[in-house]
This record gives structure tokens, C-alpha cells and sequence, in this order.
């Protein structure tokens, strides 16, 4: 509340505003002077937040009034600036660049607009120090430097680049933002310190929702290879740092499959007939074009109304981690994907506990390329294509999820899952899931790929595992049961099957065909339509 009205130009005095939130100024206390900010020339009043900044001492406070104010900002030293009492209309500050530039160590900006005009731009980029944004709208924001800033209870939307962008050493913590509708990713970090994020809602990337991205290397990897003592930091012959973000507790979506449907749902009843005609539908616009995206200048919000979703960013997923990331994902939801929840590759890894990953119309996660996460006590359930796929090179820790009803597929092993480098060596493990109702196979193991299967319950699949195409896994002490078939090894698949329970399949416990050629030892296979059968050259 306003105190005492001081004689001094432009001044008021006030309770500080911030002095009870945990990061406000250390030792402030009682009053605080106050400049106020108006559009129109009043007296008493400055016509720009650039005049109260350099009127103002640090630690003191700026109110803005309602009103578009055009002018790029530097904050260099620690100020309030807040949206003044203006009858609910948001202040707006824009400009033809980066708007708004922190480089100091304590800020507090609260209830502003805060856009730009630039494509290439972001609307604010923080630099350095702790500084604090809370219920704020704005376009886009980039960390760099060592900063560490707190970003609360934000809008964070509507941009030609990434929503929140996190380089260099950058940190800090976001909180309960809506991210969403941007051009690029929703959130990259590409980050060495150790950001947060924690209880946001992040949708509609038009590349993605989180991009995770270590250092891209240069170096040959015949250099990885002959310089192994190194150590497992080395990445592509290079030692670096690892990206390390945690996200808790957020709910990563994208709504762009059910657009497209809608729009398709649109094109049947005619509303739109012609090439040109569009129709717009909240925070996207459906246009009826010959191609199916348009190009990258053009705006990201716009698909074809007849484009099948399948067509659409065949490689798309919620989630992308990859050069030596290791983020850690707990208790999020990440659903409703084009095609994939997540994706690793080119060394990804990282820690997924309790997480959900559902109804994404591709894969729930896919690990490639020398990948290494532990994905550990997930819910992975309704996705399209499959709950994993795994392929060139991995070396996933999959323990103890549900893995349930996630279209043909519950595991898919492909492609040469053991590496040569040592560090990875080790196929991966999948162990103490429970994989069940899947309309073609719990695990299908395939091209000549090796995995380690280990005390798995494998239940209601239409073939609890397969093993084909030289596919040489270790399955052991699994209990493989009310599958239609239990275990299927055909068409030169291998593998070692040892002191597993296969029983109550409703028709063959094991099928042997097609010059499939297993090791089964010290199993009980009981209660199945058939035990065992070999036939056409097993």
C-alpha cells in the first residue's frame, strides 16, 4: 500500500514489494522509491522505462503503466519494475530486437508484455546474475552467460525461435510456465550449469517440445577409439562437460495431431474447398495448400488440411537428447506427440523415473546411436507404434515400467544393439518390466541385435517374444505367460533361453521354425496348447 507522498519529483515512497519472496534483497526492509511510467506525458511521470532506469538507484522500484512502449532496455544494475495499478490492462514493451537485456545480479520484473518484432530475436535475454520474471507474458527468453535466473508463473509463447532458450553456464529455475507455439523448440538446453525445470506446461513446438543437446564434436571417432583411457567423459574425441537439466514434474505436450485431425475433419465437410482457403483454429491457422508443411520462413502454425499425420516430421518427437546429454526427467506426463515421446541419439542419456509416456502416435522412447539412458519405473502405455525401440548401438538400463497396450510392438530390439568402444559395450538391459497386451509381440528382437531380457513378466501379447533375423538375445528367468503364443524363434533368429516360466499360452509354448536355431536350458514350460514345436527346417 502507498505511504507518505514525497515533495521529490516523480517519487513515492513504498513497502518494498518483494521483501517476502525467498530470492527478494538480502537485509531490505521497510520503504523503497518509486518512479512511475506513463504513456502519455503527465507531470510527475516518466514517458519511457529507459529515463526511470537511469533516474533510479538500485534496489529501487519502477511502475508502468498501461500502454506499448517501444524502446530496447538494459538492466545493469538491481531494480523492481512491475506493471503499475492500470485497471488489469498489461503494460507492453517491444522493439525491432531483444527488448529487454539483463546484466545484473538481482532483478524483479513482474506483470509485464515484453515482445518483439525480430524473427531472429528473443524478447528477453538475461545475461548474468539471479533476477526474477513472475506472471509476465512473453515472447521468448534466452540465458546465457552464468546466469541463473527464476522464471515464474509466465506465458512464454508465440515466437519465431525457441520459447526458452538455456547456453553457455547458464541455470536457474522455471516454474509453472505455459511454454508453447513457437517456431522451433519449446524449450533447448544446450546448457553446462543445471537448470529446473519444474511443473510446466510445455506444447506445440514446431519442431518439438525439449531439445537436450550436449557439444557437438569435431574429432573422427577412430580418435574415441584409440584414446579410451580418456575416460567415458570423452565424447567423439573430445572431452566435455555434460548437459545435465532436470525436469520435474511438467506436462509435455503436442496438440498437433489432434489439429491436423480436426482439420481433415473440416476438409470432409467442405469449409474448405480451394487451394488458399484457411481456416483458423485457436493458436493455429489450417490452410489448404499443395504442400504438406510450409517452408521455415513461413509460419510454423500452418499444416495442410488433407496431410496425414504420419507425413508430418517423421523424426518429430516430444523429447530429443542427444551429444552427451544426460537430463534427468522425473514424474512427467509427455503425450499426445505426432510421432515419438522421446528420442536419443548421438550419445544421449540421462535418468527417467516416473515418468508417463503416453498416446503419442509413434514410439514412446527410441534409443540410438550409442545411447545410455536408465529408464527406470515409468508408465508407458497407448503409444501408437510401439512403448520402445531400440536400435544402432545401445546400451538402455529399462527396469521395473509398465510397458502396456502400446499398438503392435511393447520392445523392439534392431539393429546391432552392442558397440565396439568399451564404454558402451554391454548390451542392454531389460529387466523386471511388466509387458503386456500388445496385438503382435511383448519383445520382438530382430537384425542381428543383441539384448539382455531378464525377469520380466511378458503377459496378454500376441507372441510374448520373438527372436528372428539373426537376433541373438539373453533371455533368462522371465515369466512369459497367457500370450497366444509364448516364444517364437524363426527365419535364422537365435538366442539363449534359460530358466524362464512359459506357461498358460493359449496355443504353442515355444515355436521353433524357419532355421531358427535357440539354446533353451533349465526351463519350465507347462500348460501351453503345445510345450514345444519344431518345424519348416527349425
Amino acid at each position: 500500500s502507498f505511504c507518505t507522498l514525497l515533495l521529490t519529483k516523480n517519487v513515492l515512497m513504498v513497502e518494498i514489494h518483494w521483501r517476502e519472496h525467498p530470492c527478494g534483497w538480502p537485509g531490505k526492509q521497510g520503504t523503497v522509491k518509486t518512479y512511475f511510467v506513463q504513456k502519455t506525458q503527465r507531470k510527475g511521470y516518466f514517458t519511457s522505462l529507459h529515463e526511470a532506469i537511469t533516474k533510479a538507484e538500485p534496489y529501487e522500484r519502477i511502475e508502468i503503466g498501461a500502454g506499448s512502449f517501444f524502446e530496447n532496455v538494459v538492466l545493469q544494475k538491481p531494480l523492481e519494475i512491475a506493471a503499475g495499478d492500470s485497471g488489469g490492462d498489461r503494460p507492453e514493451l517491444y522493439s525491432h530486437g531483444t527488448t529487454l537485456t539483463i546484466d545484473c545480479e538481482e532483478a524483479f520484473i513482474e506483470g509485464l508484455s515484453i515482445t518483439t518484432g525480430d524473427q531472429g530475436s528473443y524478447s528477453v535475454v538475461i545475461q548474468s546474475g539471479k533476477p526474477i520474471i513472475m506472471g509476465c507474458t512473453l515472447a521468448n527468453v534466452s540465458v546465457t552467460g552464468h546466469a541463473e535466473p527464476i522464471l515464474e508463473k509466465n506465458k512464454i509463447m508465440n515466437s519465431k525461435k525457441h520459447g526458452v532458450y538455456i547456453g553457455g553456464n547458464g541455470g536457474g529455475s522455471m516454474r509453472s510456465n505455459t511454454i508453447e507455439n513457437h517456431s522451433w523448440y519449446s524449450v533447448w538446453v544446450e546448457s553446462t550449469g543445471q537448470p529446473e525445470f519444474v511443473t510446466n506446461y510445455i506444447q506445440n513446438g514446431q519442431h518439438g517440445q525439449v531439445m537436450i543437446s550436449g557439444q557437438s564434436a569435431f574429432f573422427a571417432e577412430d580418435f574415441e577409439y584409440e584414446n579410451a583411457a580418456l575416460g567415458p567423459n570423452v565424447t567423439e574425441g573430445v572431452l566435455k562437460d555434460e548437459v545435465v537439466p532436470i525436469f520435474r514434474g511438467n506436462r509435455i505436450t503436442d496438440s498437433v495431431a489432434q489439429i491436423v485431425k480436426k482439420a481433415e475433419t473440416q476438409r470432409k465437410k467442405s469449409q474448405i474447398k480451394e487451394v488458399g482457403d484457411s481456416l483458423d483454429m485457436g493458436s493455429f491457422k489450417i490452410e489448404k495448400r499443395k504442400s504438406v508443411i510450409n517452408e521455415p520462413s513461413q509460419s510454423p502454425a500452418q499444416y495442410a488440411v488433407d496431410a496425414r499425420i504420419d507425413e508430418l516430421w517423421k523424426d518429430r518427437c516430444a523429447v530429443e537428447i542427444k551429444h552427451n546429454a544426460k537430463p534427468i526427467f522425473e514424474r512427467n506426463w509427455i503425450c499426445d506427440g505426432i510421432h515419438n515421446g522421446v528420442y536419443f541419439h548421438n550419445r544421449g542419456g540421462g535418468v527417467f523415473n516416473q515418468n508417463k509416456v503416453s498416446r503419442n502416435a509413434g514410439s514412446g522412447f527410441c534409443v540410438s546411436s550409442k545411447s545410455n539412458p536408465s529408464i527406470i519405473d515409468n508408465d508407458i502405455l497407448g503409444n501408437q507404434l510401439s512403448g520402445f525401440v531400440l536400435f544402432q548401438d545401445h546400451a538402455a538400463k529399462i527396469e521395473g515400467n509398465s510397458i502396456d497396450a502400446n499398438g503392435p510392438f511393447g520392445i523392439k530390439v534392431c539393429r546391432g544393439s552392442v558397440c565396439l568402444h568399451s564404454a558402451i559395450s554391454k548390451a542392454s538391459l531389460i529387466t523386471k518390466n511388466i509387458i503386456s497386451n500388445h496385438s503382435k509381440v511383448g519383445v520382438l528382437c530382430t537384425d542381428a541385435s543383441v539384448a539382455r531380457i531378464e525377469k520380466n513378466e511378458i503377459r496378454g501379447n500376441g507372441i510374448g517374444v520373438v527372436t528372428e533375423s539373426l537376433a541373438s538375445p539373453r533371455v533368462v528367468q522371465n515369466l512369459i505367460k497367457n500370450n497366444k503364443n509364448g516364444l517364437i524363434v524363426c527365419n535364422q533368429g537365435r538366442g539363449n533361453f534359460i530358466e524362464n516360466e512359459i506357461t498358460g499360452n493359449e496355443s504353442d509354448g515355444i515355436t521353433v521354425t524357419t532355421l531358427g536355431h535357440p539354446t533353451v536350458e533349465r526351463n519350465r514350460i507347462c500348460l501351453n496348447r503345445h510345450n514345444v514345436k519344431v518345424a519348416n527346417k527349425g
